[in-house]
């Protein structure tokens, strides 16, 4: 069986895949794992880069494969504007709304369609600058991007989020969208297989019916290709804080014994035995329980909303 995330990815329909990391856990190795894993999918991959220097990216971060088919778009030279021109080339800005995410893909698409993957590295910068409304809208026109432009065959966006600097109305806006994500965690394994990993996330995928399931697993990368396996509960070790007993030292008894419970259950409640007393020929009051009604419960009180 195909591990979760990489079988998820091969079916049509998901356009949008959004990786979650955290300080101790980076999340670059796994993206750029999974765009060289899916080469053959794309004549195009284009990278936003804002965290990292562009020379970099071009050199040695993709294998061969993606090498001669990648668009490095510099957010990272100049990200608000201060240096200027720079032998006539002015780096794109992260605070220029002018240029969208798509406007950027478009302006170096070709003539011929063609199938396009698009990394957002990160999208946490893209943040600081302009608002998660924008975001949203601009990652939604590149999603829908293959009906709207005639040279976009298909297209596949990674999007690398920092969720640790954002708040939750602003992660709910990023994630809206994302029919996959992918949380990077920190897990503590007993097994060896699992200290050779090189990571655990757990990966989202929202089906088409809206269902959602969830599955975590070990991944390794090895000649920039993504190796993962499904990771079974028993190859974690729980951590469980031992709680204090609230009932060890009470000056009271809060259980009942065997006789107790048995005298409770005898008790003849009210009306109940009145119903069950001979008719009289005059009139009379009827109780019939409603379904709400529970005449052996435990806490009188667990009807109120305490």
């Amino acid at each position: 069986m195909p591990p979760f995330l990489l079988s998820s990815l091969l079916q049509d329909g998901y356009t949008y895949c959004l990786i979650e990391d955290s300080i101790a856990h980076s999340e670059r190795p796994l993206l750029h794992a999974l765009v060289s894993h899916f080469s053959d999918r794309f004549d195009q991959v284009h990278v936003f880069s804002t965290e990292t220097n562009p020379k970099d990216v071009r050199n040695g971060t993709f294998n061969s494969e993606v090498a001669h088919k990648l668009t490095v778009h510099d957010f990272w030279t100049d990200p608000v504007g201060w240096r200027g021109t720079s032998n006539g080339e002015s780096s794109l800005r992260l605070d220029s709304t002018d240029n969208t995410l798509l406007s950027v893909v478009q302006s170096s698409l070709g003539a011929a369609p063609c199938r396009v993957a698009v990394v957002i590295d990160t999208i946490s910068s893209f943040l600081s600058y302009r608002t998660d409304h924008q975001i949203a809208t601009e990652i939604s026109s590149l999603i829908s991007a293959a009906d709207d432009i005639s040279e976009i065959q298909s297209i596949t966006v990674f999007g690398l989020l920092h969720s640790s600097l954002h708040s939750t109305k602003t992660l709910r806006a990023v994630r809206y969208q994302a029919r996959i994500q992918v949380n990077l965690l920190l897990e503590s394994a007993r097994s060896s297989s699992l200290r050779d990993a090189q990571g655990v996330y757990e990966v989202s995928v929202q089906k088409k019916n809206g269902k959602v399931k969830r599955q975590k697993e070990v991944y390794h990368i090895s000649d920039s290709h993504v190796i993962s396996t499904a990771l079974h509960e028993q190859h974690h070790e729980i951590y469980e804080e031992s709680q204090p007993d609230p009932t060890a030292n009470l000056t009271f008894n809060l259980t009942l014994k065997d006789s107790e419970k048995l005298a409770k259950e005898n008790v003849v409640l009210p009306y109940t035995s009145k119903q069950e007393q001979p008719k009289p020929d005059h009139g009379q009051i009827f109780y019939e329980p409603d379904d709400a009604d529970d005449f052996d419960e435990e806490d009188p009180d667990d009807d109120l909303d305490i």
